[in-house]
Formats: C-alpha cells, sequence, structure tokens
C-alpha cells in the first residue's frame, strides 16, 4: 500500500473504489448510446430551472429549519428546566416533610419512646444506616444532650427512609445542642484511625449557618462534597420549637454530577447548553474559555449587566419565564438562543444553537443538487421503451458479476480481520504479545492496523517498565525529602526550657512547615550572660530552595550576633553576605531583638517582617507597630531601623511568621489578626507554651482541613525580671 499525496494506492479504499469504477463504467456504457440525444434536451429544461430551484430551495431550507429549531430547542430548554425544577423541588420537599416532623418531636417530647442512636461504624458501609456524631467539647453524658437525642431519635428511621427510597446522597440532623444525627451508606468516614467517631462542626457549616440566618429553606451552589469530592449542591431548613427557639437544621446533599456531565456533552455540532444563577453567573457550563465559563465568584460576569443588550436581556428574562428563541451575536459569532427558569434555585437553562449550523442542509442541498439532477436524467432514460430490455440484461449481468466479485473480495478483507480480532481478544494479563501473521500482510490498511497493534503492545510493556522505574525514583525522593524534614528540624532548638538555670524569662517556639521541608525559622541564644537573642524569620519560596536558604541565613544570624552589636548592624552584615552569588534572587524577612535579662530593655530591628505582639502583666495583646526596613538579601548597602522597647515583669512577647495571620479556610478567608488577637487574649492566663498551642490549634479548626499554603512559625517569651 503506497500513498500519493492525497490518493491511496493499494488499500482498501482503492480496492472499493475499483469495485465501484467499473460497476459505474459498465452502467455508463449501456447508458451512453441511449441518453445522448434526451441528455441535451434535458440539459436545457435543467439550465433553465437551475436557478428557480435553487433560490426556492434555500428559502423552503431556511424557513423550515428556523421552525424545527425554535420548537425543538424552546421543547428541550424547557424540558430541562421543569426537569431540574422537579428534582430540586422535590428535594425541597423532603426536607420541609423531614423538618416538620422534627418540630412535632420538640414540641410533644414525651409522646415518643427515647430511641438510641448508635456512633458511626466501620462494619456498616453499604447499608442505609442513621449514625450519631458529636460536635467537639461536647459531653455525650450530659441528661440533657442525652434527652435530646433520644426525642430526636425517633426522626432516624425516616430519615433512613428518605436516604433510600429518593435521589438524595445524604440526610442530617444539626442540633444547637452540637450533636448531629446522619442517614446515608458511609459512615466510616466518619470514623477516625484510632477507630473513634470523629468530631463534626455542623453549627459551623455554611449550610447551616445560612438556613438559620434566613429562617427557610436554603440551597446552597454548586461545591464539592467534604468526603467524596463529588458536586452538588445542600438543602436546608430550621427547625424552631414552639417558643420560636431555633432547634436544629435539616440538611440533605443532592450530587448532581450526572446533570454536569450532560451539560458538558452538550458542546457538539455547534450547540451547548449552561445555567446561570440569580446573580446572571455562569455556573455550570461545558466551555472552558470565554464569556460562558465558569469562572470563580470573583472573577465571574454578570450576564444580567453586559453592554450586550440582546444577551443581557434573554439573561433577565429567563430566570423569571420561558423566553422563547431569541437571535443573539456574541463575538462576532450569531446563536439562536432560548431559556427557561428554575424557580426552586432561583437558577435559568439556557440552550444555544449556532446559526451557522441551521443552514447547513441549505448548503447540503444546493451541493447535492447537481446529484438529484443526475437521477433525474436517470429516471427519464429508464421511461424509453426500446432500450428497456437491452438495459435489464445489462444490469442483470453486471449484478451477477459485482456480487461474485463483492463475495470474493468480502471473504479475502474479513479472513485476515477475524483472526487479528481472536488475537487481540486473547491479550491479557502476563500474556501481551501480538504476534503478526503472514495473513497480515496485505499491504493495506488491514497491514497498517496489524502493525498498529504491534506497536501498541510494544509501547504498553515499555510503559509497564517506564511506570515500575519512575514509582521507584518517587520512593527514593519520598525517603530523602523525610531526611531533609528530620535534618531541618534538628536544627531549630526543641529543648524546652531551653535555659532552665535561668529564673527571669521562659520561652517556647514551634514550627510546623507547609511542605516535607520548609523556608520560615526560629532561634533563640544568648549572647553573653545578660543579654538574650531571638530571631523569627521567614524565607521566601517553599520546599528544599527555601530550607537551604533558611540554613544559610539562621547560621549567619547567630554567628553575627555572637560576635556582638546592635541588631541594625547584625543585619546590615547579614545581609552583605547573603547577596553575595544570590542568583535565585531568595530574600528573607526577619525581626531581631537583643533583650537585657536583667533590665528587660531591648532593641528590635525588623526587617519586612510581621509586627511583634505585646501582653503586659493585667493587660491584654496588642500588636507593636513601627516603620520596618526592607527584607534581607534584597539588595546591597541595606541599613536597617531600630526599635528599643522595655519589658516589664509579668510581659508576654509573641512573634510569629505570615503563616499565622494568612491561614485560610475552605471559604478562602484568611485567619487575620483579629483571631490571632482574640486566641492571645483568651490564652494570657495560661502558660507560654499552651498560648502557642493554643493558637495552632484555633488556626486549624479555622481552617477546616484545608491544606495551608505556608509555614506557621511561632515563638514565646515570657519575662520574669
Amino acid at each position: 500500500m503506497r500513498k500519493f499525496k492525497n490518493f491511496v494506492i493499494g488499500g482498501i479504499e482503492n480496492k472499493i473504489f475499483n469495485l465501484v469504477a467499473i460497476t459505474v463504467i459498465l452502467i455508463m456504457a449501456a447508458y451512453t448510446a441511449i441518453i445522448v440525444v434526451q441528455s441535451n434536451k434535458l440539459s436545457a429544461i435543467v439550465e433553465e430551472s437551475g436557478d428557480s430551484q435553487v433560490e426556492s430551495m434555500t428559502t423552503i431550507s431556511n424557513a423550515t429549519m428556523d421552525a424545527v429549531v425554535s420548537e425543538s430547542l424552546t421543547t428541550q430548554t424547557v424540558l430541562s428546566a421543569d426537569l431540574s425544577d422537579t428534582v430540586f423541588g422535590n428535594v425541597r420537599s423532603q426536607v420541609l416533610m423531614i423538618a416538620d416532623y422534627a418540630t412535632k418531636l420538640y414540641a410533644n417530647p414525651d409522646i415518643n419512646n427515647h430511641v438510641v442512636v448508635p456512633t458511626p461504624d466501620l462494619c456498616a458501609d453499604g447499608e442505609p444506616v442513621a449514625y450519631l456524631v458529636y460536635d467537639e467539647g461536647i459531653d455525650p453524658t450530659d441528661y440533657d444532650i442525652a434527652s435530646e437525642v433520644g426525642i430526636l431519635g425517633n426522626i432516624a428511621e425516616m430519615m433512613k427512609s428518605t436516604y433510600d427510597r429518593t435521589i438524595i446522597d445524604a440526610c442530617y440532623i444539626g442540633t444547637e445542642s452540637g450533636f448531629t444525627i446522619f442517614a446515608d451508606d458511609a459512615p466510616s468516614v466518619k470514623v477516625g484511625d484510632d477507630g473513634r467517631a470523629l468530631t463534626y462542626p455542623a453549627r459551623q457549616r455554611p449550610w447551616y449557618i445560612e438556613a438559620k440566618e434566613r429562617g427557610d429553606v436554603f440551597f446552597t451552589d454548586i461545591i464539592p462534597d467534604n468526603y467524596t469530592g463529588e458536586y452538588g449542591v445542600i438543602c436546608s431548613c430550621p427547625v424552631y420549637d414552639p417558643a420560636g427557639e431555633l432547634k436544629a437544621v435539616i440538611g440533605v446533599d443532592l450530587f448532581i454530577d450526572s446533570m454536569i456531565e450532560q451539560i458538558n456533552d452538550s458542546d457538539k455540532d455547534g450547540s451547548f447548553v449552561f445555567v446561570v444563577n440569580g446573580d446572571g453567573h455562569v455556573i455550570v457550563s461545558p466551555k472552558s474559555e470565554g464569556l460562558f465559563a465558569v469562572k470563580s465568584e470573583n472573577e465571574a460576569v454578570d450576564l444580567r449587566g453586559m453592554r450586550n443588550e440582546n444577551l443581557s436581556a434573554i439573561i433577565n428574562t429567563a430566570l423569571n419565564e420561558n423566553t422563547g428563541v431569541r437571535e443573539i451575536e456574541v463575538d462576532g459569532a450569531v446563536y439562536y438562543m432560548c431559556g427557561a427558569p428554575i424557580p426552586t434555585m432561583d437558577w435559568a437553562f439556557i440552550s444555544a444553537v449556532s446559526k451557522d449550523v441551521t443552514r447547513q442542509p441549505t448548503v447540503m442541498l444546493q451541493e447535492g443538487y447537481q446529484s438529484i439532477t443526475q437521477e433525474a436524467v436517470a429516471k427519464y432514460n429508464d421511461s424509453l421503451g426500446n432500450a428497456k430490455s437491452a438495459i435489464i440484461i445489462i444490469l442483470v449481468v453486471i449484478l451477477l458479476l459485482a456480487i461474485v466479485n463483492g463475495i470474493v473480495l468480502a471473504r479475502r478483507i474479513v479472513r485476515p480481520l477475524n483472526k487479528m480480532s481472536k488475537q487481540v481478544s486473547e491479550l491479557n494479563g502476563d500474556n501481551l504479545d501480538f504476534i503478526k501473521d503472514k495473513s497480515f500482510y496485505t499491504d493495506d490498511e488491514i497491514e497498517v492496523l496489524a502493525d498498529a497493534f504491534l506497536g501498541l503492545t510494544n509501547r504498553t510493556k515499555s510503559y509497564i517498565n517506564e511506570i515500575t522505574h519512575i514509582t521507584a525514583e518517587k520512593e527514593r525522593i519520598s525517603a530523602e525529602l523525610n531526611v531533609a524534614t528530620q535534618i531541618q528540624a534538628d536544627m531549630l532548638p526543641r529543648i524546652f526550657p531551653p535555659f532552665p538555670e535561668r529564673k527571669e524569662f521562659d520561652l517556647y517556639a514551634s514550627m510546623n512547615p507547609a511542605k516535607e521541608v520548609g523556608g520560615d525559622f526560629y532561634d533563640f541564644f544568648l549572647t553573653d550572660d545578660e543579654h538574650l537573642a531571638l530571631v523569627m524569620a521567614d524565607v521566601s519560596g517553599k520546599g528544599v530552595p527555601a530550607a537551604l536558604f533558611m540554613v544559610i541565613a539562621k547560621t549567619l544570624i547567630k554567628n553575627r550576633a555572637q560576635m556582638g552589636g546592635t541588631p541594625a548592624e547584625i543585619l546590615k552584615d547579614v545581609n552583605e553576605k547573603l547577596c553575595e552569588g544570590n542568583e535565585t534572587e531568595l530574600f528573607v524577612t526577619v525581626w531581631l531583638a537583643i533583650v537585657d535579662i536583667k533590665s528587660g530593655e531591648g532593641i528590635a530591628a525588623n526587617a519586612g517582617h510581621e509586627h511583634p505582639v505585646l501582653c503586659h502583666e493585667n493587660g491584654e495583646f496588642e500588636l507593636i507597630k513601627y516603620k520596618h526596613s526592607p527584607a534581607v538579601a534584597t539588595m546591597e548597602g541595606l541599613s536597617f531601623r531600630e526599635h528599643e522597647f522595655t519589658l516589664k515583669p509579668g510581659d508576654t512577647l509573641f512573634v510569629y511568621t505570615d503563616g499565622v495571620p494568612e491561614a485560610t479556610n475552605l471559604d478562602d478567608e484568611g485567619f487575620g489578626y483579629e483571631r490571632l488577637l482574640k486566641v492571645l487574649n483568651d490564652s494570657r492566663d495560661t502558660d507560654i507554651k499552651t498560648v502557642t498551642e493554643n493558637v495552632a490549634a484555633d488556626i486549624e479548626e479555622f481552617g477546616g482541613g484545608t491544606e495551608q499554603f505556608d509555614d506557621i512559625t511561632m515563638l514565646c517569651l515570657k519575662y520574669y525580671g
């Protein structure tokens, strides 16, 4: 088989073409003598009527396609929107039904028996089950809580039945008392590695908070599930007692991955669908870029207020009623669009079809005009009585020849394909060798297919070997990173109290890297018998490069400080050393202080670092703000400002890196200075180790399992004088 430009010589395509060509040539030979005279007359007729026929076909085709598109697009859009609204409406009804039952339980606590609700069981996965989870700090033995659990336990069977018999993917009720009853088939996700039930802070979840604030049914936006990662919405509803006091919030999960998948699959042949919310933002779409792509809330465009008035109008209308089909121009392309509301969610379902696509049938009609004309001529010629007998005989002979030729050719083509199919089906496990049989040497696409299977098996075996090598290499790198982590941890002082013989002060510090190794570091050491040096620093960047730069910076600062001098002098010399050969352009923010242990007087230099926090005895923690100097290693020849301060007996000094205030939660909200000061003030009557531990615990709770981007490092000093 050979290729010459776009023509294939010797392949299956060529063989089929030869068969058709031979058949057509025989037919044309029989027709030629008969149709010569008639074709001249027919050509004149076709020529005269051609233009009018094309114009008529174009007009009728365009009008027909417009009508078909209008009807089908409207029907499809309205049905899709109504179906979605029915699903969400049913979910809303289920939530209201459960909430109504819960309200009755709180209104009549003595009517029902107290039902025991078990804690999550690792062995209960796969079957609908109700189980109980407490919030952190809740005492299950408390009489009031145990009594409320027993009363609310009557709803467990209803929740299990609702989960088992409806489309919802989880059902739960969280209470103001601090416990939550779940109904699903995966209780193991609520059990920790130690086999104990995990805590669940329902009262801190957005679905709980929003339902509580609104006092009515609430639907979240489309969000990923915390445990499965599937996308869906949460419908929640508050429950009140007869006195109007909030007692609990009902919540159900509805995964809509299938709806999202169907919408993503809609982007084909010039048509697609998308969904907008009440804010005019696209929340589900198959488009990955452009005006109709799904974007974050901060980047999303409000389609209701676009300069494109036609697009803005159809979006605004679709959120309230069916729009009918409208012609909309977007970025130079013309679309037929139709929208319908999903009232339960305050969403709109929008369908779009490219106008160019609807004109394709007209183009095809025009292109096929010549073929239709030729067919008409052939039918006309068939009516010629004097040629009928000769044509029938010739057609029968041609048919017989075509059948015989087709049978022989088909057997020749199919035989090696069957053999190849059998050999491929037997490839499995360790048997991955495809053998090129001699019957596959056909010099056409069959041989190409055999070569492809042969290459595929070779690549598969090569890929398996490569994966094995990569896996071993990753395990080696992981082991080396573990060693690097331990080396870095060993460089930081970790024995507390560090100077047990000194009664003038006490200090504690900790560092949790965001990656296996980090760029934060702290240090403290005596420069002489009466002076204590404190260091808190953060290297730009993350991972191994930052850790190496941290080792150099820490060593230089300590060595220079022990030689004497003020913090500004120390940082000036260290800056010059770090700038030498710093081709990676890493830098380090540093807070360096030297404190007179006897008098409490100190001098600090802040090179682009966070403000320290100070608490005077019987006072509160507050940020100590003063002008900063540039970060160390940003440029040569820098001088650094100094700040004098005095520690009085009973004062507590707290310093930290930016990983503390910049820690984020699932909503991408920062921990901030207000939360930091609050947890410090709540802990001011505790020892310094507890202070840092409380801050770390509050950050972890605030993050809600979010992986932190930056290292979290803290140092706390208590001065006794």
